[in-house]
């Protein structure tokens, strides 16, 4: 991901159409993809909402910020992307769908299915 300035909600967009596609868990998906993927929900939901004041840089963090956002003002916000699942049911999940193609999880209360998080 290179730096973008975000000067409005159709940036937001064009970003957002840029990181929605995510590679499944088999098919080389990375941590950036997840982390991107995050970013574009989180700042698509907040220029939706008119809670963005344009226009801000935005780029890839260094060290604990996965990404830092720079106000026009000077004002810096870093965002720090974290998974709220365990290491042991991704690694889990991963093993089953290479063995049977596609994790069948279908409790919905502990969250998405396979890849649905990243398709819808």
């Amino acid at each position: 991901m290179t730096d973008f300035v975000i000067r409005s909600i159709e940036d937001v967009q064009r970003l957002w159409l840029k990181v929605r596609e995510v590679p499944s868990r088999t098919e080389g998906r990375k941590h950036h993809h997840e982390e991107e993927y995050c970013l574009g929900v989180y700042l698509s939901a907040l220029g939706r909402n008119g809670f963005l004041n344009y226009p801000f840089t935005l780029k890839r963090g260094e060290s604990s910020n996965h990404f830092v956002l720079k106000a026009k003002s000077g004002e810096v916000v870093g965002l720090q992307v974290t998974s709220a699942s365990e290491p042991w049911l991704q690694g889990e999940m991963s093993s089953a769908i290479r063995k049977y193609l596609r994790a069948e999880f279908t409790t919905r209360t502990f969250g998405w299915v396979g890849d649905e998080a990243e398709k819808q």
